[in-house]
C-alpha cells in the first residue's frame, strides 16, 4: 500500500491502517466480537521482483472501479498527471460529466408516463389511447 485514500477497504473496518516497509505490510486486526460472522482473510501475491509500472496501476485502479479495464481504458489515461491528482478526477468525470447509464432513468420513462392533459379521476378511457393504463382483475 502507498497511502493512496482510494487502497482503503470499505466498511466498518476502513480504519485499520497498514503499514508497508520494503516489500512487507503489517497491520493490527482487532479481535471480533463474541459470535460475529466476521472473518478476516489474508490474500497474498508475490511479484518476484518487479515493480508494478504506471499501466500496471491504472489497471488496478480500473479493475476496482469499473467493469474491468480495456486496453482503450489504460491508453486514454493521463499519463503525464501523478494517480493522486489523475483518480479524483476520473471519479468526477464518471459522476459529474459522462451521461449516466442508468436503470431508474430508462425504467421512469417507460413505467409511469406523465400524462400532459387534464382528466377527471374515475372515468373510463379507451384502452388505446396515449398514456391510458388498464389492469385485468
Amino acid at each position: 500500500y502507498d497511502g493512496h485514500s482510494w487502497e482503503n477497504v470499505a466498511g466498518k473496518y476502513r480504519y485499520l491502517e497498514f503499514f508497508c516497509s520494503g516489500t512487507s505490510c503489517s497491520v493490527q486486526i482487532p479481535a471480533l466480537e463474541e459470535g460475529s460472522s466476521d472473518v478476516f482473510q489474508l490474500t497474498g501475491f508475490t511479484m518476484a521482483g518487479r515493480e508494478l509500472t504506471e499501466r500496471d496501476l491504472i489497471s488496478r485502479f480500473l479493475e476496482q472501479a469499473t467493469f474491468g479495464p480495456t486496453r482503450e481504458a489504460i491508453d486514454s489515461w493521463d499519463m503525464e498527471r501523478s494517480l493522486d491528482s489523475a483518480i479524483p478526477s476520473w471519479v468526477y468525470q464518471q459522476i459529474m460529466v459522462e451521461n449516466p447509464t442508468i436503470h431508474r432513468e430508462y425504467y421512469r420513462k417507460r413505467a409511469q408516463a406523465r400524462i400532459f392533459e387534464t382528466i377527471s379521476h374515475g372515468q373510463p378511457r379507451h384502452p388505446c389511447e396515449m398514456n391510458s393504463r388498464w389492469s385485468r382483475y
